[in-house]
Formats: structure tokens, sequence, C-alpha cells
């Protein structure tokens, strides 16, 4: 029950954002609105699918699973590179240097981990193709890590260093409110971690 809370709050965070960012009013606005709309949402949804006790999943065969996270990654990856191609345009438009903040470092090497987690995903989704190079249970449980527990904290990590940027301090000025926003950021990180650390134990106990 608790990941259904907690996507409705990443949703909720994710609307929020949009709000304030008003797409469409702008190039820029479409960043923030879809980077948060990919790690937030879509992202999420593809990880928490793969729960045994998700309410909307737990019934659902491991084939529809695994496609609906699939589905689910792909459209968070889209999203990101599309805001990521956005900020950087936005930047060349305004003759602005290109990440030069922590925020800037950080979500570029998201974008990129991002991208290489999603590939391992597909060769592990399709494990049998490299299944002379690698064994089929080593690859999705590189694959799981490699997103868990390292591509989604970054990914948070980035919206966290978000609230220090200009945008959300001159849209968000009582500090509070953007604490709100890394503190969602904060839980979520946590709680993907927790999702994947449990699922890699339970196949570990399975394998003994």
């Amino acid at each position: 029950m608790y990941t259904v809370i907690l996507q409705a709050i990443g949703l909720a965070t994710a609307a929020w954002i949009a709000y304030l960012s008003q797409p469409g009013s702008s190039l820029f606005s479409w960043h923030p609105t879809l980077m948060s709309f990919a790690f937030l949402v879509a992202m999420p949804n593809g990880i928490f699918a793969l729960s045994r006790n998700h309410p909307l999943y737990a019934s659902a065969k491991l084939s529809s699973k695994v496609t609906i996270h699939l589905l689910s990654q792909l459209v968070a990856v889209s999203s990101a590179l599309i805001a990521l191609a956005t900020i950087i345009t936005n930047k060349d438009n305004n003759k602005a240097d290109h990440f030069t903040t922590r925020h800037g470092l950080i979500g570029l090497i998201t974008c990129i981990a991002m991208v290489g987690a999603t590939s391992g995903g597909v060769l592990a989704n399709n494990a049998q193709l490299v299944k002379a190079f690698i064994k089929p249970a080593a690859m999705k449980s590189i694959h799981a890590f490699a997103a868990g527990c390292a591509v989604y904290p970054l990914a948070m990590t980035t919206i966290v260093l978000a609230t220090y940027s200009n945008f959300l301090v001159s849209a968000l000025p009582i500090a509070y409110m953007r604490y709100t926003i890394a503190g969602v950021a904060t839980i979520m990180a946590v709680a993907v971690y927790v999702q994947v650390s449990q699922r890699g134990a339970r196949k570990t106990v399975r394998a003994d």
C-alpha cells in the first residue's frame, strides 16, 4: 500500500512543479516539467510495478509486470532526454554556459547513467542473446542495482539540488516549500532503494 501512497505523492509533486513551470510558456518550462514527470512519476511506476505487494499490480502476471516496467522506463527516458535537450537549447539561445552548477552536472550524469541502465534492462529482458557472456540472472541483478541503487538516487539528488536553482528559488521564495520537494525526493530515493534491495535479497534466498 505504501507504494501507492508514494506514487501519489510523486505525482502530486510533479504536478506542483508543472504548475510552477507553466509548460508551454517558454522553452525552459518543459525542462522541469518533463524531468519531474520522468523521475517522480514514470520511473517509480516502472520500478514499483515489479513489487509483489503493489495493489494495482499484485494480481498481474510477471510478463505483464515486466511490460509495464519496460514501457514506464522508456517513457521516463524519453521525457528526461527531451527535458535535457530543451535546457541545452535554451542555454544556447541565451548564450549561457552549460553544466556549470552541481544540479546541471549531476543531472547530465543521471541522464547518461539512465540510458545505460535502460539499455541494460533491454538486454536483461532478452538475456538469452548475451548468455554466452553473462548469466541471465546476473544481468538482471546488475540492471536492478544500477537503476534502483544508482540511477534513481542520482535523479533524486538532482531534484534536491534543483531546489537551490534560480527557477525554484524565484518560484518558491519561502524556503520550507522548497524543502518539501527535497524531502519528497529523499523519501522516494530511500523507498526505491529499499524496494530493489529487498527484491535482490529474496532472489538470493531462493538461490541458496
